[in-house]
């Protein structure tokens, strides 16, 4: 029969089942998976006095099959039930099976890092996950699933776990510890971007506030927070923590989660009291919350929290797409095209920069050359920037785009400084800023259905910077995925003519305490700038426990 595509024999699948240590006896069954496919299910008795369970039989039939032909659940059973005629009874094991398919009751989620996998779980499977005692296969995992949740691992952690430590690590809670293992294990070989002492500015003598900035995050946000730190008084110190990369004129390509971990490294030889406080303005507040979240997580301090005309962190809708279907494609393009073909499709790129004809000339490329063409054509690689920051991809373009590909992009190396795909994310529905490629997204789907090229060029011929760089980090913040609730105090900035009725329903669901509401005059453009001195007084009135 077929699983995933693939012919495959039963019978070699039992033969591996009863390789494995302590199997006696092995039956093999199919059974529809809801995708119009076919996935496997096994019964197998195992020698008296052995110790072997499903986690320890699953990992060995990872080394001995391919994963399509790993059975998605494996039931260890007394005996094999039998019909009256001494065969298999295969309507017993099936009724087994489904007395089975329940989730068991385990403990509850515990760690952040579990509360998020089991969100992941309960996308890809279909089903609410609530235990860390859950385990993947059971609950119906299979490998394309597998395959799904490493790119979620990978674009939510930066890591990608090898896919037979999925099989050993079943559970959510043995999946959740070795996630923790490998993000230490890549912080400890200095991989993260680290905020140096350098970039910390700080007022006054007395106790600590730390404060984000919103905006493009670049140099010219920390002069009000000076004048708000001049404001004060000495009473306060105001530490100004800038973005690792906006405040350089890069697009962020830092997810969140693990800027919250650099930005807590850099305060927390502060923290050894409870009368820290972070603050932050419009999607700086973001990053203030989260690395409360953090400190609170970590069992640091519970800082308090100042949020000034922030937005809540919102849920991204997107059509996801495989990636590793995309980096497929790419290795199955022709090698080499036809020289008439290549100067063709090129020609047609060349003719493409007159806007008049560029609706005509919308090509499907079929060729590495091609791929590479068009995606330098909607600004979705640089090869000239990426061979700066990674001398190893070689001199010439098409060796820079292979490694980006096979090699970059898994170390999180972004396929362009200037354009990141946030550009391409503006104008293509469907595309995750942290779950999607923008170069694999494009050939699996942007080139398919036809990006518009005319407006992607007038944004690369004409870039508008700052703009951009707002935008981008506008949606690496708002996509912040909550573990936990914030058990601090929060208090809320909000200009005038916004929440009269004095509270914040949106961020009340983050927060497991009061949200104290507190209007200032101004809109989004002047409170921090013409209407400063009153905000600052109300930021002083917080501080002191007078507002």
């Amino acid at each position: 029969l077929k699983v995933r595509g693939v012919r495959i024999e039963l019978g070699d699948v039992t033969a591996a089942l009863l390789r494995c240590h302590g199997v006696r006896e092995a039956i093999v069954l199919a059974e529809p998976d809801g995708e119009g496919s076919n996935r496997l299910r096994a019964w197998v008795t195992v020698e008296e006095y052995v110790e072997v369970n499903e986690s320890l039989i699953r990992s060995s039939m990872a080394d001995l099959l391919p994963g399509y032909m790993v059975p998605f659940r494996i039931h260890v059973i007394d005996s094999i039930p039998l019909t009256p005629h001494g065969k298999t009874d295969k309507r017993a094991l099936r009724t087994m099976a489904e007395n089975d398919r329940e989730e068991a009751e385990g403990q509850p989620l515990t760690t952040p890092t579990e509360h998020r996998l089991a969100k992941f779980w309960s996308e890809l499977l279909g089903m609410e996950v609530h235990h860390r005692d859950a385990d993947f296969f059971r609950l119906g995992g299979h490998s394309l699933v597998v395959i799904r949740l490493l790119d979620a691992v990978k674009s939510s952690w930066g890591v990608r776990p090898d896919i037979s430590a999925v099989f050993m690590n079943s559970s959510l809670e043995a999946m959740a510890r070795s996630i923790d293992t490998s993000t230490k294990t890549l912080r400890s070989k200095g991989l993260d971007v680290a905020i140096t002492p350098e970039k910390v500015w700080e007022t006054g003598k007395g106790r600590h506030v730390f404060a984000f900035v919103g905006g493009a995050g670049s140099e010219e946000e920390f002069t009000k927070y000076h004048l708000i730190g001049r404001a004060l008084g000495e009473g306060w110190r105001i530490h100004i923590l800038p973005d690792p990369e906006t405040s350089k004129g890069r697009f962020p390509t830092i997810g969140l989660e693990r800027l919250a971990e650099m930005y807590a490294k850099a305060l927390i030889p502060c923290c050894r009291d409870e009368s820290v406080w972070l603050m932050g303005d419009c999607i700086g507040g973001l990053d203030a919350f989260a690395v409360a979240i953090y400190l609170q997580s970590a069992g640091v301090v519970k800082p308090g929290l100042i949020l000034m005309d922030s937005p809540v962190p919102a849920e991204v809708k997107s059509r996801k797409v495989n990636q590793s279907e995309g980096l497929e494609l790419y290795h199955n393009l022709p090698d080499r095209a036809s020289q008439a073909r290549e100067a063709l499709f090129r020609s047609f790129l060349w003719l493409a920069r007159f806007k008049p004809l560029r609706s005509l000339f919308h090509m499907r490329p079929r060729s590495r050359g091609q791929v590479l063409a068009m995606a330098m054509e909607y600004g979705l690689f640089d090869p000239f920037d990426y061979s700066l920051r990674c001398p190893e991809s070689g001199g010439k373009s098409e060796e820079a785009f292979h490694h980006y590909l096979t090699e970059g992009r898994l170390k999180g190396e972004p396929p362009s400084d200037r354009f990141n795909g946030y550009r391409y994310a503006k104008h293509v529905d469907g595309f995750d800023l942290h779950g999607d490629d923008p170069v694999l997204h494009a050939l699996l789907i942007g080139f398919r259905e036809g990006y518009p090229r005319s407006r992607v060029l007038a944004y690369v011929e004409s870039p508008n910077m700052k703009s951009d760089l707002m935008s981008a980090r506008r949606e690496v913040r708002i996509a912040f995925d909550v573990p936990v609730k914030y058990e601090g105090q929060v208090h809320m900035i909000v200009i005038g003519g916004v929440q009269k009725n004095g509270s914040s329903p949106e961020w009340q669901k983050y927060v497991a305490g009061k949200v104290h509401v507190h209007h200032v005059e101004g809109d989004h453009s002047s409170y921090l700038k013409e209407k400063l001195v009153d905000t600052a007084k109300t930021i002083g009135r917080i501080l002191t426990g007078d507002g």
